[in-house]
């Protein structure tokens, strides 16, 4: 990331590819890695808003308790409810 101060499409671009190695998108934990590196520069309600856009970016899919073909429960459960209460469904 060094030279890319001031460029917030570089920072997406980071997270979206693995922020070097420390998000491993499409498996289990990632989403939950995201917002651990992401809450370091915001606060947390933050940082899952932005680690749900960068989880759409990578997989394709929400976070939520269905990613990665789950059957409705696991680590993206409570994370989703708690999306789920603050975005309005369109």
């Amino acid at each position: 990331m060094a030279g890319n101060e001031g460029n917030p499409q570089a920072l997406i671009d980071w997270f979206n590819n693995g922020a070097d190695g420390q998000i491993d998108w499409g498996n289990p934990g990632d989403f939950q890695a995201c917002v651990d590196i992401a809450s370091n520069h915001m606060d947390e309600d933050q940082a899952h808003g932005f680690c749900q856009e960068r989880h759409i970016d990578a997989t394709g899919e929400p976070a939520g308790p269905h990613a990665h073909g789950g059957g409705g429960e696991g680590e993206h459960a409570s994370s989703y409810a708690r999306l789920s209460a603050v975005v309005p469904a369109y």
